[in-house]
């Protein structure tokens, strides 16, 4: 190397060749072609192994590469068939469940870009001509395009698509709003009334269907419509003596008193506007009258005032104003179609004039409000009557009733005839037609009694034996569910007493096999005794009820035992016997008689008073026969005759018994 360096050092051969030796040379020479043949035999190298690397290497390549690109076509492919499935799947969904969307249009239109989208990506990746698939790639292309710009544009309302109409909120709103937004969209509507201290008068309080419910859905709405405060209503007023006018007017405004007096009046010791005297306070209601005595200070202190503009304020406002300055006032009423009732409509002195309190009078104009004719309001319809009543300032009260001859739904009658002459703020009253009234189905009798005492419908009951309806449950009504009634009609509702129960004969037999037969068949038997006799101890010898007589389950029946024969005198009582002896009035008669209760005895809805009217009656009808009187619940209204009562109508009684006969009524 030392050599080789010189030779790069030393561009001279001469020089060189002077300074070297001769052997040196050929050292030189050597070593320069062993390292030529060195590079040679690199050279070779690096041809071979880039012959090498060029040979099977590539080859394999190939095949690892085409391998991976297939593993990845399919992985695309279904990826892709994945989303064309959902993407179709999504479509179906929305056209199938949009149409209860306000926006369906725009869903269903997104939905379907979306599956055309996923559709040509699928093809895109299924497809193997090059041409082919860089078509399809292009138009996959240009839909997802479209995709972004038909949202951006919707987004930004460059397009409005039509959307599905939905219910307004109506809350707060006047009723001849919604009323004629109901005709507009061919909706019933029906109306009910309430007081409201936040909603003023004929604005909605609520409806019965939610807002932006789909319009398509709705067929009625109901609305409740302020009446206005309840001026009916009780409310506390603290005492405001000593209070500045101004605040109690604040207090009288807050709980909506519409009967207020303020009466100003001099007064040395007080300042003015100052309230000196209140005529009640505490619980009180709105309407009641309350008046408030107000200092008007010292009448040396007043001064003539400049008047002030009072037209259009209230009666209430324009004559305080009045009073508080001392000024004394007329009014005069007239009738006017722009100003509302009891508002000023004008005054005769003129505005800017002075008024001196000690000598002058000033005269107002107050409102009647327009004189109002009132139409024929049987040929309109509700919603026509509802705007024409708020359109005259007036007040409506709807009622209802059924009618067969008028359709449901339509006036029947008002309280004022055409041609009538009303002021503002008078209370109509409209009855509307129920329709026809039918004869309801009932599932028992308190229902039915409800339903006849509401409707002011007269009936009878009628009580008969069933063997397969229970004691107390209605057979039949007559006439049958479904059936037209009119009001004039009277109902009759048979009402079962059950299964009829058939009154052994119990003469002859004991107590003790009496009762065993009573509770077996379901009566309620009650005994005395009637005194001694030949017939054994405990047997039966009569009976109130006639064998073979059908009667209710449960019903009493009263059974009069023998004491037995009567014990010697010198023989000691025997105390298992009831010592009971015979009778010891005067009243011998046996005579029977069937009790007959007349149906003015009974007086309904009062057990006491159907008890004294029996008591009275009976004794001047059959005065040799005792009765005893009982109160019981019962399925019957109160005051009629139970029928558990051990004695009813025609049954059999007898004169001189000494034990009375038990009714019991109920109650």
């Amino acid at each position: 190397m030392k050599n080789k360096n010189h030779n790069k050092n030393y561009d001279n051969m001469e020089t060189f060749n002077d300074i070297m030796s001769r052997n040196d040379r050929k050292n030189y020479q050597k070593l320069l072609k062993e390292e030529q043949q060195n590079n040679e035999n690199k050279q070779d190298i690096k041809e071979e192994i880039k012959h090498v690397e060029n040979k099977q290497p590539k080859a394999i390549d190939k095949e690892i590469i085409h391998e991976c690109k297939t593993k990845k076509s399919i992985g695309l492919i279904i990826f892709s068939i994945i989303s064309l499935i959902l993407s179709l799947g999504y479509l179906g969904f929305n056209l199938i469940f949009a149409k209860d969307e306000i926006n369906n249009t725009f869903l269903i239109v997104n939905a379907s870009i979306l599956a055309l989208f996923a559709l040509f990506l699928t093809l895109t990746m299924i497809i193997s001509k090059l041409k082919v698939k860089n078509i399809l790639g292009i138009f996959t292309s240009i839909i997802f395009s479209g995709f972004i710009i038909f949202n951006f544009l919707v987004a930004k309302d460059i397009i409005n698509l039509p959307t599905q109409a939905l219910l307004e909120n109506f809350t707060g709103k006047s009723i001849t709003e919604a009323l004629k937004w109901a005709k507009e969209n061919n909706i019933d509507v029906k109306q009910i009334y309430e007081y409201s201290d936040n909603i003023l008068e004929y604005n909605i309080i609520t409806q019965s269907v939610s807002p932006n419910t789909l319009l398509k859905k709705v067929d009625e709405i109901t609305f409740t419509v302020s009446y206005g405060p309840n001026y009916d209503k009780i409310v506390s007023i603290p005492n405001m003596v000593g209070w500045e006018i101004d605040s109690a007017i604040k207090t009288i405004n807050e709980n909506f008193l519409n009967n207020v007096n303020i009466e100003y009046e001099i007064n040395d010791e007080v300042k003015k506007d100052i309230i000196i005297n209140q005529s009640t306070s505490g619980q009180i209601r709105r309407n009641d009258e309350l008046t408030l005595t107000v200092s008007l200070g010292r009448e040396d202190e007043l001064e003539p005032v400049e008047m002030i503009n009072l037209q259009d304020k209230s009666l209430f406002e324009a004559t305080l104003w009045l009073k508080r300055h001392g000024i004394k006032y007329e009014i005069e009423y007239v009738f006017s179609d722009k100003v509302k009732k009891d508002f000023v409509v004008g005054q005769k002195t003129e505005v800017g004039e002075m008024v001196d309190p000690k000598e002058d009078t000033v005269t107002l104009v107050i409102s009647k409000g327009k004189k109002i004719i009132v139409p024929d309001l049987t040929k309109m319809t509700v919603d026509e009557v509802t705007t024409w009543i708020m359109e005259n300032n007036l007040k409506v009260s709807f009622e209802s009733k059924y009618d067969s001859s008028i359709e449901a739904g339509k006036i029947i009658e008002a309280d004022y005839s055409e041609n009538d002459e009303v002021e503002a703020g008078t209370i109509i009253t409209v009855t509307i037609s129920k329709g026809p009234l039918k004869m309801p189905k009932f599932n028992n009798v308190t229902e039915f009694r409800n339903w006849a005492n509401s409707n002011s419908i007269e009936y009878r009951e009628e009580y008969e034996f069933n063997d397969e309806i229970n004691n107390g449950d209605i057979i039949k009504t007559i006439p049958e569910a479904d059936t037209v009634i009119n009001y004039s009609d009277t109902i009759i509702i048979k009402i079962s007493y059950g299964k009829p129960v058939t009154i052994p004969n119990f003469i002859g037999k004991s107590r003790g096999e009496i009762e065993n037969t009573c509770y077996n068949i379901g009566l309620n038997c009650t005994f005395y005794y009637n005194g001694y006799s030949n017939t054994p101890y405990d047997i039966a010898q009569n009976q109130n009820k006639v064998e073979g007589a059908q009667v209710v389950s449960g019903t009493y029946v009263s059974i009069g035992l023998s004491s037995g024969p009567k014990p010697a005198e010198n023989n000691q009582p025997n105390n298992d016997k009831p010592q009971e002896n015979p009778p010891t009035n005067q009243c011998t008669s046996t005579e029977q008689h069937r009790l007959k209760i007349e149906k003015d005895w009974i007086m309904g809805g009062s057990a006491q008073a159907t008890i004294n009217t029996l008591t009275q009656k009976l004794k001047e009808k059959y005065p040799n026969v005792k009765f005893d009187f009982g109160k019981d619940s019962c399925n019957l209204p109160a005051g009629y005759i139970s029928e558990k009562s051990p004695i009813t109508n025609n049954s059999t009684i007898k004169d001189c018994q000494d034990k009375a006969y038990t009714i019991i009524v109920c109650e």
